[in-house]
C-alpha cells in the first residue's frame, strides 16, 4: 500500500506546482500579450497616418499639375506655369515609391496601389499631351482633352478605396487592443481569485489526505474480499501458491479435488497434496520458472491419479502475480479436467473411421455401378444392330409378297430396335454425367439460355413460343452440364406447352444471400401434372405422360437432377394439371471449396 500512496502524493505535487505555475505565468503572458497588442496598434495608426498622407500630398501634386495646364490652355505663353509642373511630378514620383513600399507587406493594397500609380501615369500623360497641344496652339483640342474628367473620377475611387482599407485595418487594430486589454482585466482578476484559491487547498490538502487513505484502505480490504468471493465461486480448481510452490490460497474446487478428506491445506507444499498427484517434478520445475522468469504456461497437459477419483487428464495454465508492500511474487494456477473430452475426441474418432469407411464402400458400389451401367449400354447396342439389320434385311428378301401385317411387325420390330438405342444413348449420357470430371469456370447464364432458346426456336412448329427471361447471373460451374441442364428444361418447357395457345415460358432469378445461392426458375403454361406424382419426376424412365403424347425418354429430367445436384444444388417441381409446371433448381453463389468463399 505505500507505494501506491507515495506515487499519488508525487502526482498531487506535480498537479499543484502546475497550478501555481499557471497561476503566476498566465497574467504575465496575458500582459505580454497586451503590450504586442498595444505596440500593433500603434504601428497600424502610424502606418494609416503614413499612407493617408503620402495619398494626400500625391493627390495635391496631381491637382497642382492639372491646375498648371488648364491656366496655361486659358493664358497660352503666360510665363512660369511650365516651371511649377516639374517639382510636383518630382514629389508624385517619390509619393508613388513610398506608397509601393507602404503596401509591399498587403497583397490587396499592394494591387490597388499599383492601379493607382497607373491611373496617375495615365492622368500624367494626359496632361503631357495637352501641354504639347497648347504648345501647337491646338488650344480647343487641349481644352477638350481636359474636359476629359474619367481618370481623375478613377482615380478618386481608388484613393478613396486605398483610405477606406487603411481606416478599416486602423479600427480593427484599435479594436483588438481594446479586447486584450479587457481580456488581461478579466484574466488578471480570474487569476487573482485563482491564487486564493490555491492556498486554500494547500491548507485543505494535508485533511483531504487522510481522508483519501483511509478511503483507499477500506476499499481494498473491500477489494480483497470480492476476489475471495469469486475465487470460491469458480468451479474449476484454482490456487494461488509462494514462492516455495506453498498454498497460499485456494478455492474450494481445489480443495475438493485434491483433499477433500483434509480440513485445511493453506500453507502445505504443493508436492505433498493429492497423495503425490503433483509430486512430478518436471511440472513443479516448469512453476518455479514462472516465478522466477516471468512465463506463461497454458493448456499444459498433466495425467494425475486422483485420490478417490482414479486416473484423470488434467490441463494446467499458471501466470505469475507480482507481490505488493515488498514481498514476494506468487503464481496462479488453474486447473481443467478433460478426460470426458478426450474420451469424446476418441469416440468421435472411431465414428469419423467408421464414417469414412461406409463412404469409401459406397463410392466403390457407386462406381461399381457406374462400370455395369456402361458395359451393359455398350454390349446391348450390338444385338440392337443386328435386329435392325435382320428386319431390313428380311424386309427386302420377302418383297411384295410380305403382307402389310407382316410389313407393320417388322416397322415394330426395327422401331422398338431404334427406340431402344435411343434408351441406350440416354443411359451413358446419364452415366458420364455420373462420372466426368467437371471444368469449373465463371459461366454466363444469360448467354447460355439465349443459345438454348434460340435452338428451341428454330425446331418450333407451328405457334412460335412466348418468351419472358430476366436477367440472369454468372456462376461458377461447368459450361457443359449446365448447357445440358437448359436443354432439358426449356424444351421439355417447349414440348408440354406445345398445345397452349399460345405457349409461354418464363425464366428468372432470384438471390437468396442467407442461403449463399441463386435460386432458378422456369414455368410454362403447358399441362402440368398432378403433385402426387412430383417424386417420380427426376428418376430414370419415369414418364407422366404416354410417349404419343409427348415423345421422349423419361430420363431427361434424371441428367437435369445430375448436374444440379454435382454443382451443391437442390431440384424441385410444383404444378396444377392443365396451369403449367414450375421448376426451381438452385446453384451456389460461391466458389465451392474456396477458403475464403470468393463470389462466383
Amino acid at each position: 500500500m505505500p507505494p501506491i500512496i507515495h506515487a499519488r502524493d508525487t502526482l498531487r505535487l506535480a498537479l499543484q506546482l502546475v497550478a501555481i505555475a499557471l497561476v503566476v505565468g498566465v497574467p504575465w503572458l496575458q500582459y505580454m500579450r497586451m503590450l504586442d497588442a498595444m505596440t500593433q496598434s500603434q504601428e497600424s495608426v502610424s502606418h494609416a497616418a503614413d499612407m493617408i498622407s503620402t495619398i494626400s500630398t500625391i493627390n495635391r501634386n496631381l491637382s497642382d499639375i492639372d491646375s498648371s495646364v488648364v491656366w496655361l490652355a486659358l493664358f497660352p505663353g503666360r510665363p512660369g506655369l511650365i516651371e511649377q509642373i516639374e517639382p510636383a511630378r518630382e514629389s508624385i514620383r517619390a509619393g508613388i515609391a513610398e506608397l509601393a513600399r507602404l503596401t509591399d507587406d498587403e497583397p490587396a493594397q499592394g494591387a490597388r496601389a499599383a492601379s493607382y500609380a497607373a491611373l496617375i501615369d495615365a492622368r500624367q500623360s494626359e496632361l503631357d499631351h495637352a501641354v504639347q497641344l497648347i504648345e501647337r496652339r491646338e488650344i480647343s483640342v487641349a481644352r477638350e482633352l481636359l474636359s476629359n474628367r474619367e481618370t481623375t473620377r478613377q482615380l478618386r475611387g481608388i484613393s478613396a478605396e486605398l483610405r477606406d482599407f487603411e481606416l478599416q485595418a486602423l479600427g480593427e487594430g484599435r479594436s483588438e487592443a481594446h479586447s486584450s486589454r479587457k481580456h488581461y482585466i478579466v484574466i488578471g482578476t480570474a487569476f487573482a481569485t485563482g491564487q486564493l484559491v490555491l492556498l486554500a487547498m494547500i491548507v485543505g490538502l494535508s485533511e483531504r489526505q487522510y481522508r483519501r487513505r483511509l478511503q483507499l484502505e477500506t476499499r481494498s480490504a473491500y477489494e480483497r474480499e470480492q476476489a475471495n468471493l469469486i475465487l470460491r465461486t469458480i468451479r474449476k480448481p484454482i490456487a494461488m501458491l509462494d514462492q516455495n510452490l506453498r498454498v497460499e490460497m485456494r478455492n474450494p474446487a481445489f480443495q475438493k479435488l485434491y483433499a477433500s478428506d483434509q480440513p485445511d491445506i493453506t500453507g502445505a507444499p504443493i508436492e505433498t497434496i493429492g497423495n503425490g498427484a503433483w509430486s512430478n517434478a518436471a511440472v513443479l520445475q516448469i512453476l518455479r520458472d514462472v516465478i522466477a522468469l516471468d512465463k506463461e504456461l497454458w493448456d499444459y497437459e498433466l495425467q494425475q491419479d486422483i485420490p478417490g477419483i482414479g486416473p484423470r487428464i488434467i490441463t494446467l495454465n499458471a501466470r505469475r502475480m507480482p507481490g505488493s508492500n515488498g514481498q514476494a511474487d506468487h503464481v496462479i494456477i488453474g486447473l481443467n479436467d478433460i478426460t470426458v473430452a478426450r474420451t469424446a475426441e476418441g469416440q468421435i474418432r472411431e465414428l469419423n473411421d467408421i464414417l469414412n469407411q461406409r463412404v469409401t464402400e459406397v463410392s466403390e458400389a457407386n462406381r461399381e455401378l457406374e462400370a455395369f451401367s456402361y458395359t451393359v449400354s455398350h454390349d446391348l447396342r450390338a444385338p440392337l444392330r443386328h435386329i435392325v439389320a435382320y428386319a431390313l434385311k428380311l424386309e427386302r428378301e420377302l418383297g411384295d409378297t410380305m403382307s402389310s401385317r407382316s410389313r407393320e411387325h417388322l416397322d415394330v420390330i426395327a422401331e422398338s430396335a431404334r427406340r431402344m438405342d435411343r434408351l441406350i444413348d440416354a443411359m451413358l449420357q446419364h452415366s458420364r454425367l455420373g462420372r466426368g470430371d467437371l471444368h469449373r469456370a465463371a459461366v454466363d447464364m444469360d448467354r447460355l439460355v439465349d443459345e438454348v432458346r434460340s435452338m428451341i426456336d428454330a425446331d418450333t412448329e407451328g405457334t412460335p413460343v412466348e418468351w419472358q427471361i430476366d436477367r440472369l447471373p454468372v456462376v461458377h460451374g461447368d459450361a457443359s452440364t449446365l448447357r445440358l441442364l437448359w436443354q432439358n428444361l426449356l424444351g421439355n418447357a417447349a414440348k408440354y406447352s406445345a398445345h397452349s395457345e399460345p405457349p409461354r415460358i418464363e425464366v428468372s432469378c432470384r438471390h437468396d444471400i442467407e442461403r449463399h445461392e441463386y435460386v432458378f426458375r422456369v414455368a410454362d403454361n403447358g399441362v402440368g401434372f398432378e403433385m402426387a406424382y412430383a417424386d417420380k419426376l427426376f428418376g430414370m424412365f419415369q414418364r407422366l405422360h404416354s410417349e404419343k403424347e409427348f415423345p421422349g425418354h423419361g430420363i431427361g429430367l434424371a441428367n437435369v437432377r445430375r448436374v444440379v445436384a454435382r454443382h451443391g444444388g437442390r431440384i424441385w417441381a410444383t404444378s396444377t394439371p392443365g396451369e403449367g409446371a414450375v421448376f426451381h433448381f438452385t446453384l451456389p453463389d460461391r466458389v465451392i471449396g474456396s477458403p475464403e468463399g470468393e463470389p462466383s
